[in-house]
């Protein structure tokens, strides 16, 4: 049997199969028959008789095949749904860890100033240090001249004495 046009864009198929998906269940088959037979007054224009009635078997074909395609509709939709639950639990979970890692980036940034601070301050002190350093050395020669100097004279002296 071929169906013509009007009878899946019709606005009767569209809001019977909208309103089966949205209640969260597919109709039922008593509710599926009168849904086809609504399609089938819907296609055919008024005063015009059809001139063959489908069979039996013909309807139930396509009542199976409406239920299944219900089917399929509800569980795309609950798909969907769950997708979209994920989705959301997902983004989430980017906010979380996106949070994290500002705050750690943060941290991050002050524990290098800390440190470039803390850098300045001991090449300050390792170059008074060096000065200190090269001023201390420079004693200690100055000191040993003048000691072997004063070892000297004393030995002088005491020679002196003696002779």
């Amino acid at each position: 049997m071929k169906l013509s046009g009007a009878a899946f864009s019709g606005s009767h198929f569209v809001r019977g199969f909208s309103a089966a998906t949205t209640a969260g269940t597919p109709k039922k088959p008593a509710e599926t028959s009168t849904a086809i037979s609504t399609i089938s007054t819907a296609a055919t224009p008024p005063g015009k008789a059809t001139t063959s009635a489908p069979t039996v078997t013909e309807i139930e074909q396509l009542q199976q095949a409406l239920i299944e395609k219900q089917t399929q509709l509800y569980a795309l939709e609950s798909a969907c749904l769950r997708e979209s639950e994920r989705q959301v639990e997902l983004e989430d979970s980017v906010i979380a860890w996106q949070d994290k890692y500002d705050r750690l980036y943060e941290s991050h940034k002050r524990v290098q100033k800390v440190n470039q601070s803390l850098e300045d301050k001991m090449l300050k002190l390792v170059d008074r240090n060096a000065g200190e350093r090269a001023q201390l050395t420079s004693d200690v020669a100055t000191l040993s001249v003048r000691l072997a100097q004063a070892n000297f004279n004393i030995a002088k002296l005491q020679r002196e004495i003696k002779s």
